[in-house]
């Protein structure tokens, strides 16, 4: 089987690096630490990806304010894939109700918890299927 190609998106350097490590051999990862070099990455070598992860509360694309720029990066990434986008996710310790029906109204595919067990997150990003997740209007 194929390892499926990942990038994830997190302002939060040492969860990229430990969910990368837990990650290593199981699937093929490119991690980011902010937006804009996700984007310029995907924007040259963003076929073949299979799933990206952005979390919901980073700092914007100048890094001055907080906000939910998760959302912003979801659009931003549905505009660069007109036709067949990966699946994108959100993964976010906000994991209250609101957070995530906001995420999936918005146009993530899924949302998964962000956990201090990275051992789990990567099991679920890998060895299950991905089970998209539906909002009514």
């Amino acid at each position: 089987m194929m390892n499926r190609r990942i990038v994830l998106v997190d302002d939060d350097v040492d969860y990229l690096s430990a969910l990368g490590a837990a990650l290593s051999g199981k699937a093929d990862v490119i991690a980011f630490d902010n937006v804009v070099d996700a984007l310029d990455y995907l924007k040259k070598n963003g076929e073949g990806v299979d799933l990206i992860c952005v979390d919901l509360f980073m700092p914007d694309v100048e890094g001055v304010d907080w906000q939910l720029s998760g959302l912003s990066t979801i659009n931003a990434i549905r505009a660069l894939y007109p036709e067949n986008p990966p699946l994108i996710g959100v993964l976010s310790g906000m994991d209250a109700v609101v957070h995530i029906h906001t995420c999936l109204k918005n146009g993530a595919d899924w949302f998964i918890e962000k956990r201090f067990d990275v051992e789990s997150v990567a099991a679920q990003l890998v060895e299950k299927p991905l089970v998209l997740h539906t909002v009514d209007s």
